[in-house]
């Protein structure tokens, strides 16, 4: 083992039907040296409608799911670039 990826997903809703809206991630090496992070919020998908309980426990606002920097689409292909980094040989989707 020569990488840890730990990491944290923040959803609309439940983890069956909800999206992931927020990444949290941090690799470090066989010493516990951070070697990579990622920490990054995306827009909630066109028609999605999140839990009211959802949006207390990440205490965020429709605007801050709406008006995001990423789309949902760019946001989970940003993570999906940040894990492909650091796990090459993992299949990945997107390849």
């Amino acid at each position: 083992m020569d990488k840890i990826v730990i990491y944290d997903t923040e959803t609309t809703n439940s983890t069956i039907w909800g999206s992931i809206i927020e990444v949290g991630a941090v690799v470090v090496d066989k010493n516990l040296k951070e070697i990579g992070k990622l920490n990054i919020r995306g827009r909630m998908p066109e028609g999605e409608v999140p839990s009211a309980k959802a949006l207390l426990v990440n205490s965020t606002s429709i605007d801050l799911l709406t008006k995001g920097n990423y789309s949902h689409y760019d946001f989970l292909g940003a993570v999906e670039n940040f894990f492909a980094k650091f796990t090459p040989s993992v299949k990945h989707f997107s390849k």
